[in-house]
């Protein structure tokens, strides 16, 4: 009996083992439906709100950094002149068109068109026009005729308007001798012819020949010595431009920058003031985009821009903006007339920071990038 009631026991025992283990994976599976659950729950949650600041973040970054490429822009200068200084013929172009050179530099050597022979005729001139002042400022040298006799005899009636015309005529003759119209030989003659009328009308007895004619000195006046000083000054600064001319055989550079062609060309004739090149000056330097009247809208002043010019990437601003449609509406109101139109696309002008505009050169190409948003 004992030992049934043990082995019932036993049995007992092994049953109620067999059950707690089967209570505690029951217990375990449980657990884990409700992590999963809690997890499902919470973790969608956290997966909703992480694609939500992934949205956010894409649309601000777009946002705030939304732009505008232009690819035709290029680094642009102030254009400067370098001009012919006297006429001639181009003898050789020494510098390339787009070189870059330093002011100073030789750009052209010009045969120039004043020869030895000019500048020899020139200085003979001035010599001439300088004796001229010089006898002009002394004063003119005039023969005065004598006075008549103080009693002199009576002349034969028919003698006498031989004389009077004689005296009348040398009167003349002496002021146009003063005026210098007539020369000193025909006023001498005047004279002598004077002498020899009174001559033939007096009888040998009582003839009492006057005195002879005085030479006497009268002071130019102001208006002359005015006109020699003028010539003297003309002369001068014809010879000071032939010397000059012929010293003009090279063309320089008046800046540094790049050198841009205006179509001249080795052999061409050429006037004093004309422009062989333009030179872009280094010095002022800028960075200039065009764009597409569609565009208008998308650049303002001040706003910030990148831009890269042989892959080195630069910063700056918008400085000016130029519209021809604005320009031809200011031209037309000021009845200035109309400008020409016939590119109607935007001329944007941007800053060069100072250490881009010592490496950059007029002519390169820019790639820019307005920033909408800035």
């Amino acid at each position: 009996m004992d030992a049934e009631k043990d082995v019932q026991k036993a049995t007992e025992k092994r049953a109620a083992g067999d059950t707690q283990p089967a209570t505690k994976a029951a217990a375990g599976e449980v657990d884990l439906t409700q992590h999963a659950k809690r997890f499902l729950r919470y973790g969608l949650l956290g997966l909703i709100a992480i694609a939500v600041l992934c949205a956010g973040g894409i649309y601000f970054y777009q946002h705030a950094h939304q732009s505008f490429t232009c690819y035709d822009a290029q680094v642009t200068s102030t254009m400067v002149a370098a001009r012919a200084k006297a006429p001639g013929t181009i003898a050789e172009m020494v510098v390339a068109d787009g070189e870059h050179v330093e002011a100073g530099d030789v750009i052209a050597h010009v045969q120039v068109k004043v020869t030895e022979e000019t500048l020899t005729q020139l200085q003979q001139n001035l010599q001439l026009a300088q004796q001229n002042l010089a006898q002009v400022q002394k004063g003119q040298t005039v023969m005065v005729p004598s006075a008549a006799p103080a009693a002199p005899v009576q002349a034969a009636p028919e003698n006498s308007a031989l004389v009077a015309s004689a005296a009348n005529r040398m009167q003349r003759m002496q002021e146009l001798y003063a005026m210098g119209a007539v020369s000193a030989v025909e006023r001498d003659q005047a004279v002598a012819d004077y002498q020899s009328a009174v001559a033939a009308a007096t009888p040998a007895t009582s003839y009492s020949p006057p005195s002879a004619p005085q030479l006497r000195t009268q002071p130019a006046s102001p208006e002359a010595i005015k006109q020699a000083e003028l010539a003297v000054k003309q002369a001068e600064a014809a010879l000071q431009t032939a010397q000059q001319d012929a010293q003009a055989t090279d063309i320089v550079a008046p800046v540094a920058g790049t050198v841009y062609y205006t179509g001249l060309a080795e052999g061409d004739e050429i006037q004093a003031g004309d422009t062989l090149v333009n030179i872009g000056d280094a010095s002022n330097i800028w960075v200039e985009a065009r764009l597409q009247p569609q565009d208008k809208d998308k650049v303002r002043l001040g706003q910030f821009v990148e831009y890269t010019v042989e892959d080195a990437s630069y910063q700056g601003s918008v400085q000016e903006i130029t519209d021809p449609a604005e320009a031809e509406t200011e031209a037309s109101a000021n009845s200035e007339g109309t400008p020409d139109t016939t590119d109607a696309r935007l001329t944007v002008r941007i800053s060069l920071p100072d250490s881009a505009a010592q490496v950059l050169k007029p002519g390169m190409s820019a790639v820019v990038k307005f920033m909408l948003n800035s």
